[in-house]
């Protein structure tokens, strides 16, 4: 049963390094796109890319919280 939990919170973890590494991806690819489009983000809407760093770091503490388990 050990075993079974480890390979589960292994498979958990993964999840959520692609899930907290896929919107800086999409942010990369979208500049390569259209670096018009990105650019205005980071000039009129830099509050924005703050509130968004800040969610993400919230939400990586909760994964990580959940991941994250003795037994």
């Amino acid at each position: 049963m050990k075993d079974k939990v480890q390979a589960l919170s292994s498979e958990a973890k993964s999840s959520a390094a692609i899930i907290a590494c896929l919107p800086f991806f999409v942010l990369g690819m979208l500049s390569l796109v259209n670096p018009a489009y990105v650019g205005l983000l980071f000039t009129d809407g830099i509050h924005l890319v703050w509130i968004g760093l800040g969610m993400m770091a919230a939400g990586v503490a909760v994964m990580n919280q959940m991941i994250n388990f003795d037994m």
